[in-house]
């Protein structure tokens, strides 16, 4: 798989992940605005190391993609600091729900 493969795949695993966290927090303070009490197990845990592992992978493609080389285009630097940003951004809004449901 090259990098131009993997980056999509990475951000579109990393967002199914972060929605799957999101939803958990969800489900588990029904009929609340505020996530309840609860001991971060070992599988939240699991989740977010995973997370973290599949941002790390996305992290080397974009380096892989938009590191080096030649000067780009504007154009193609914004977008290369969108991607970034996703790909930095998820692991700790995953970090922060999975505090949310231990110190909420």
């Amino acid at each position: 798989m090259t990098a131009l493969q993997a980056l999509p795949a990475l951000l579109a695993a990393e967002s199914f992940m972060l929605a799957t966290v999101a939803l958990v927090a969800t489900l588990t303070a029904p009929g609340r605005s505020r996530v309840s009490r609860l001991p971060v197990g070992p599988v939240a845990v699991a989740i977010v190391v995973v997370l973290i592992a599949a941002a790390v992978g996305a992290g080397t493609a974009w380096a892989d993609l938009y590191v080096g080389g030649s000067l780009r285009s504007a154009a193609e630097v914004v977008i290369a600091a969108a991607l970034a940003v996703v790909v930095v951004v998820q692991p700790f809004l995953a970090g922060a729900l999975l505090l949310g449901l231990r110190d909420a």
